[in-house]
């Protein structure tokens, strides 16, 4: 049974949903409702020479960065751009407007992700390889950062996010704001 306290609570979720067209989860007490069921998503692949003990750049707004030793002459970029809003429509426009900025000169990449549109949200998903004495940075707003493998100097830093390091032979610089770093 509900008590008094929560049955208007409740009414409110509900007409919300109902006028809204919204999903209304409640579980073990928790209410939690999901407006945006628009989804579209995209693959994004690149691969990029680098000379030795160059330096990688990966700065995401939202979504994970893991990066592993590879090749000594190359960086490859995968990256899975997921876009969320109302409707597929407006998750398609957001994704369509959104991009990832390359700059790239013989020893430095740098890749960036850029937000475009104004409602919905946007996660972007990198994987990462290096040659294992470059020199990386990855930044964060909203997402764990994963490194391995790499002998270069390491800078690793989220706002909101892990970081998980392993098997690293160089120097480290690690900071989260709201994460645990292990």
């Amino acid at each position: 049974l509900l008590s008094p306290r929560l049955s208007p609570l409740l009414a409110g979720v509900c007409a919300i949903s109902v006028l809204g067209a919204c999903d209304v989860t409640i579980k073990d007490g928790d209410v939690s409702v999901n407006h945006l069921r628009g989804r579209a998503t995209q693959e994004w692949n690149r691969q990029y020479s680098l000379a030795a003990g160059g330096r990688v750049e990966i700065v995401n707004i939202n979504g994970p960065i893991e990066v592993d030793a590879g090749r000594a002459d190359s960086v490859e970029v995968a990256a899975v751009l997921s876009a969320t809003s109302l409707t597929d429509k407006r998750a398609t426009d957001l994704l369509n407007a959104s991009k990832i900025e390359e700059h790239v000169t013989p020893d430095h990449v740098r890749v960036a992700t850029v937000r475009g549109g104004e409602s919905g949200g946007l996660q972007v998903s990198y994987k990462v390889t290096v040659p294992a004495a470059s020199r990386v940075e990855m930044t964060s707003n909203n997402g764990t950062l994963r490194a391995g493998g790499v002998s270069g100097h390491v800078k690793a830093v989220a706002v909101n996010g892990g970081i998980e390091l392993a098997g690293l032979g160089g120097s480290v610089g690690a900071a989260s704001v709201n994460g645990s770093i292990s």
